[in-house]
């Protein structure tokens, strides 16, 4: 990855050899492309990045199950909403919360990772591959 301003500054050192790596990956059969930082930050990594942590949790096999069961009751939901339905005390609610990333990050309940993530994404139960 090579960010915007660098390029710009130095693109006469950078011109060749991009256009040597070009040659290189259209040889081996590749696509060779320039990636600057506005490519590569976005929703979808941050999102990601956010995510990551809630997979190396351990499971709460009654949570994950009830989650999964009112989505598929309910088809589509966004957090707020579902942690709601799942019960009116927001303390508990906060202890459902971890879980509800967990299978998101799992691929067990869908988003569009796309959009930033908040407590208003649509989300839905995935079926199981």
């Amino acid at each position: 990855m090579k960010y915007r301003d660098d390029l710009r500054q130095h693109w006469t050192v950078y011109r060749p050899k991009f256009r040597a790596a070009q040659r290189y990956a259209r040889q081996q059969g590749w696509r060779f492309r320039l990636v600057t930082e506005q490519h590569v930050r976005t929703p979808y990594l941050d999102n990601v990045k956010f995510l990551g942590p809630y997979r190396a949790l351990p499971i709460n096999d009654t949570y994950q199950a009830r989650i999964l069961r009112t989505l598929s009751e309910v088809q589509e939901a966004d957090p707020a909403s579902l942690l709601a339905m799942m019960s009116p005390d927001r303390w508990h609610q906060a202890q459902i919360l971890p879980t509800l990333w967990q299978l998101v990050a799992l691929r067990q309940v869908g988003v569009n990772l796309e959009q930033p993530l908040t407590m208003r994404s649509r989300i839905w139960r995935k079926e199981p591959r």
